[in-house]
């Protein structure tokens, strides 16, 4: 039986905890002393472990009382830490690897029963993917002593589904999973430890007298049973006085049967910011106000609770500018950020394609280019030679260089040593393994590496540890698949750096919710994020999880909703001392998506519920309560000098020899953004989004259709068939696309492009009925095409999607994949003026080159993101609209030469080159500019 004790909310639970431990293990046999070795103490995260010991110990430095801390775990590891694996547990990559091979071995129609598309059967980094999302499944439901051939059997809503065959192949699966790792004298610990507790015989070895679970909310169905067979003196610590107990259940856990309607969030310490970044600014206006109200405040005295790891780059964004203001994330940063993982990918990318694009990108990774500069000494700008022959030379070997540039090629090729040899799929993987290492000390050169840096290496040492295990179930591959494996199981790693005490702690909701600090300001107080919302699990959604008896949405929000109690309650006790709870929420995150307010602020009276309402739903702002000082801020306006844009001094920059057709646009509406780009060349360079890859589905889209116009099937007039040679080749691109991080954005625009491209084999098929036949794709003029203007000439450069030809008639098409279908003729003029030269430049590359000395026809091959809108959409122009295009054309190459750059009225860029223009507070609507 569990003795709950009930620690109150005068303190916080690490204080009281501690305070708790130190009585119950004083002992005086070997001198004054607080002996925990007997005990198993479970906490809810390792971090308040660490502080609970660290608590622990001062308490014995201040009574002169020598402290033995003992055992602690989390509730993940509690089950383990008693039934003590007699055999070696499957570490996490292994597991995955292995439930991939298990589902690899699935026939196709068993296969396609789980997942809707099979990856190939070499792509073992997307085969891992799924492993893990197995391994997550099958070990959450183990450790509720569930196996998956039991769900149907226990779960009846599968059965009104059709769900039941796919736990039996998964059942399967797990037979022959178990069976991979019983060949490597390994076993899965979760499905171990529900053998050991299902043993009729089954007696659990004492190893510990006394089990004390500090503050846990929730505990799975092993953890239970392993408890109940210790046969130790259990004690849960609850966070509350005993007045909270009719919300626990026996074990001092949450109790998921009943829900609490009230939750104490007075109005006073509720903020509703417009966006994500607006509640950055409100949280460290909130603590700057602290830091003036309470002298001698320190940064461990608050802590900032962000249930995602956007909000601390968001905070740590708005603290620039603000004296003594620091944040330190505790979650880490994600390991994609590192050095060493960059350079893996460009290796990776290099070998698979052995491309110059690939090797333009291999070679501006700073440790690539040491190595090169070191061993070859290159010739003067060699970086932007190898770019240039890059983009002039798309999908050409790396061998293709010229002479002078040939030794950059090899000095890569040094580099990557025996990785790149033509036998490297056949060799063995430990020797592939090695050379890999071998790589990627070559590249760093022994040279000290930063914390994160040494970090990272570290997590990739571990994932070559265990790719050696279990390398024998997959069999030869070729380098560039190692690696991609490798990148794999290290995707969700994060970094932690060290924390300094000068810095504000950036939290999770979890360890937020029971830490010291007595000031905390939530951010992100929104659906989805506190409470976390319904389990989105494909296999287990909450209707399963629920009759399954485990943790569903609305049993996290009730656990969300004790510990809430608790956060605001005990800071209420030390309110008139030093306290204080904050909470802030969001109406918008930074993209202008709409958010919901957090389901706990209505967890009130029916008055206070309509005003939180209307707060969140009114169209004005909500003014910040408070506001901190930052450098440069308004207080300086008045002593700002009155400077101007800087304008380069034109005559030491040269003028660009040549210019692509869709320039022109951009000078009609600011040459000073013409001139930023293409005269000065100034390149905006941007992190990658971590969620959003539109750009990449995009440019594969292009692909796939320019070699549809290139091969046989150009001549296709079936829809069925068109749609079936696109959408076989979308399957197997997306198949060679690096890794990225799988999210619900990605998942989206898979799905997307796979409709626009069943939206091009409606309209190709009826196109093609018409008459039209394809004559080229990625067309270019095959020799220098001018326009002419008084004081000179300028090359016009441009790459046409598709040329199509009907008998005598030509037409040029722009393939268009936007989320609208647009008109050209609305695109470019507007009020009957040219502001977009594009399609009529291409018309009149066309008849300038002689293949279309009459001139052609011009418009847009629409793929919008709605099927019904997409349609081939002609200009309508006459003879001389495009005789004035090509004048206005002319004009504009007389300006360029003329060095006329003014900076315009509608600038219509964003970020860097914006701030270059001053426009810093409002950014153009896409849609409305383009009307």
């Amino acid at each position: 039986m569990v003795q709950k004790v009930f620690m109150g909310w005068d303190r916080s639970l690490l204080e009281s905890a501690a305070a708790w431990l130190a009585t119950r293990f004083q002992t005086h046999e070997l001198g004054d002393g607080i002996d925990c070795r007997g005990a198993l103490i479970v906490v809810p995260g390792r971090r308040f472990g660490r502080e609970l010991m660290a608590e622990l110990v001062g308490i014995g430095e201040k009574t002169e009382f020598w402290v033995s801390p003992g055992r602690v775990a989390t509730p993940g590891e509690l089950c383990g830490a008693l039934l003590l694996e007699s055999t070696q547990t499957a570490p996490s990559l292994v597991r995955a690897m292995a439930w991939g091979i298990a589902l690899r071995k699935l026939r196709a129609e068993e296969f396609e029963g789980l997942h809707r598309r099979r990856p190939l059967d070499d792509a073992i980094g997307e085969w891992v993917r799924l492993g893990a999302m197995l391994d997550s499944t099958a070990g959450e439901l183990a450790r509720e002593l569930i196996l998956p051939g039991e769900v149907p059997q226990r779960c009846r809503a599968l059965e009104q589904t059709g769900d039941s065959k796919r736990w039996e192949i998964i059942e399967r699966c797990r037979h022959t999973y178990e069976s991979l790792l019983s060949e490597r004298r390994l076993t899965d610990s979760n499905l171990a430890n529900l053998a050991k507790l299902r043993a009729a015989d089954c007696e659990i070895t004492p190893t510990v007298r006394e089990i004390v679970l500090v503050g846990l909310a929730e505990l799975d169905a092993a953890s239970r049973a392993a408890i109940k067979r210790s046969r130790a003196v259990v004690s849960a610590l609850v966070f509350g006085p005993e007045s909270e107990n009719r919300w626990l259940d026996e074990d001092g856990c949450v109790r998921r049967d009943i829900s609490r309607e009230r939750i104490s969030i007075p109005r006073s310490m509720v903020e509703i910011a417009d966006d994500t970044k607006a509640s950055a600014d409100r949280a460290i206006g909130r603590i700057a106000a602290w830091s003036e109200q309470h002298r001698g405040l320190t940064p461990r005295d608050v802590s900032v609770c962000a249930p995602e790891p956007s909000w601390a780059r968001d905070l740590a964004l708005a603290a620039r500018g603000v004296d003594g203001l620091r944040f330190h994330d505790a979650s880490g940063e994600e390991i994609g950020r590192a050095s060493v993982v960059k350079l893996l990918v460009a290796a990776g990318e290099h070998l698979r394609e052995g491309t110059l694009e690939s090797l333009a990108a291999i070679v501006k990774r700073p440790e690539v280019e040491r190595w090169i500069v070191r061993r070859r000494q290159p010739s003067q700008n060699w970086v932007a030679k190898v770019d240039a022959a890059a983009i002039l030379n798309p999908g050409a070997p790396a061998s293709s260089l010229q002479e002078d540039l040939q030794q950059v090629a090899d000095a890569v090729e040094e580099l990557l040593g025996p990785l790149c040899a033509e036998d490297r799929a056949e060799r063995e993987t430990d020797l592939i393994l090695d050379e890999i290492i071998g790589f990627v000390d070559r590249a760093l050169g022994g040279e000290d590496q930063s914390d994160r840096e040494a970090e990272a290496l570290e997590a990739i040492a571990d994932s070559i540890a265990q790719v050696r295990i279990a390398a024998g179930m997959i069999g030869a591959m070729p380098a560039w698949r190692w690696i991609e494996l490798l990148l794999e199981s290290i995707r969700a790693a994060r970094i932690a750096a060290a924390s300094s005490r000068d810095e504000i702690e950036v939290l999770g909701w979890l360890e937020a919710a029971v830490d010291r600090a007595p000031f905390v300001v939530v951010v992100g107080f929104n659906e989805g994020a506190i409470p976390l919302g319904r389990v989105e699990d494909p296999l287990l959604p909450d209707r399963v999880r629920a009759e399954l008896g485990m943790a569903t949405g609305g049993s996290r929000a009730e656990r969300d909703a004790f510990l809430l109690e608790g956060l605001i309650r005990s800071r209420e006790h030390k309110a008139k001392t030093r306290a204080g709870v904050w909470f802030i929420c969001a109406k918008r995150d930074n993209e202008g998506n709409p958010l919901k307010p957090s389901r706990m602020l209505f967890r009130c009276e029916d008055g206070e519920a309509i005003d939180r309402i209307e707060r969140m739903t009114s169209g004005i702002p909500e003014a910040a309560r408070f506001l901190a000082k930052k450098h440069g801020g308004a207080e300086n306006e008045d002593r700002m000098p009155g400077v101007g844009f800087p304008v380069a001094p034109l005559h030491e920059i040269a003028l660009p020899s040549a210019v692509r057709a869709t320039a022109f646009k951009e000078y009609i509406r600011s040459p000073y953004v013409f001139f930023l780009k293409h005269v000065a060349r100034l390149v905006e360079v941007d992190e990658p989004d971590a969620e959003s890859d539109s750009g990449t589905m995009g440019t594969l889209l292009h692909r796939i259709l320019k070699d549809f116009g290139s091969g046989e099937a150009k001549s296709e007039r079936r829809e069925a068939a068109i749609a079936e040679w696109v959408l076989s080749q979308f399957e197997r691109a997306i198949a060679e696309l690096p890794l990225q991080k799988s999210s619900g954005v990605r998942d989206i625009q898979l799905e997307v492009a796979r409709r626009r491209l069943r939206t091009f084999a409606r309209v190709q098929a009826s196109h093609a009925s018409d008459g039209w036949e394809i004559h080229a794709t990625e067309w270019e003029a095959p020799k220098p095409i001018e326009i002419q203007a008084p004081s000179g000439t300028i090359l016009l450069k441009a790459r046409l999607d598709r040329v199509d030809r009907r008998e005598k008639e030509w037409l040029v098409l722009d393939y268009k994949t936007g989320d609208t279908a647009k008109e050209p003729g609305k695109v470019h003029l507007k009020s009957k003026k040219w502001i977009d030269l594009q399609l009529p430049l291409y018309v009149y590359l066309l008849r300038a080159s002689g293949l279309a000395p009459n001139g052609a026809r011009a418009g847009y091959f629409l793929l919008p993101k709605k099927s019904d809108d997409g349609r081939v959409e002609f200009a309508d122009w006459n003879k001389d609209q495009y005789a004035e295009a090509e004048a206005l054309a002319a004009e504009i190459v007389e300006r360029v030469l003329r060095k006329r750059f003014e900076q315009g009225d509608d600038p219509f860029e964003e970020g860097a080159i914006a701030r270059l223009c001053g426009v810093t507070l409002l950014e153009a609507d896409p849609e409305e500019v383009e009307e």
